[in-house]
């Protein structure tokens, strides 16, 4: 009688904290607003390699999906009580992207206004990803250096 009790009494408690806890869907490389109930002093990621975030203020921050998978956001008051727990599912990008298979090798373009560019993914082949964001690092040093200068 007591382990059914006891069973039932942690099934309640755990069928509670998951039900308080949210869902936060965001496309990769897209950002979402989340918003607390209450104001928070610390904010977490499980795995910043998933999702990362911004702080804006006390009661928001930005979630921006990385790569696709599945982690939590975990906010703290500043007594260091828990606030939020959130899930946070990335979803792959919207239908702005066409993907090319040649035999073995994948390749993903990210599409707008009728051009593709390299959008590489991580489940492109290797080759293409790491040429991809090579290029895009180059570039994107190019730019800060360039601004740097003025």
């Amino acid at each position: 009688m007591h382990r059914f009790t006891l069973g039932l009494a942690v099934s309640i408690v755990l069928g509670t904290i998951a039900a308080q806890a949210g869902t936060v869907s965001v496309q990769m490389d897209q950002a979402r607003l989340l918003t607390f109930s209450r104001p928070v002093a610390t904010v977490d990621v499980g795995n910043p390699s998933i999702a990362d975030v911004q702080v804006v203020d006390a009661r928001h921050v930005l979630v921006l999906g990385k790569v696709f998978g599945v982690t939590n956001v975990i906010g703290l008051d500043g007594r260091g009580h828990q606030v939020v727990n959130d899930v946070v599912t990335v979803v792959a990008r919207a239908a702005d992207e066409v993907t090319l298979d040649r035999g073995t090798q994948e390749m993903t373009y990210a599409c707008a206004d009728h051009r593709c560019e390299p959008g590489a993914l991580p489940t492109d082949s290797a080759k293409f990803f790491n040429k991809t964001n090579a290029q895009t690092q180059s570039y994107e040093a190019r730019g800060t250096s360039a601004a740097g200068r003025h």
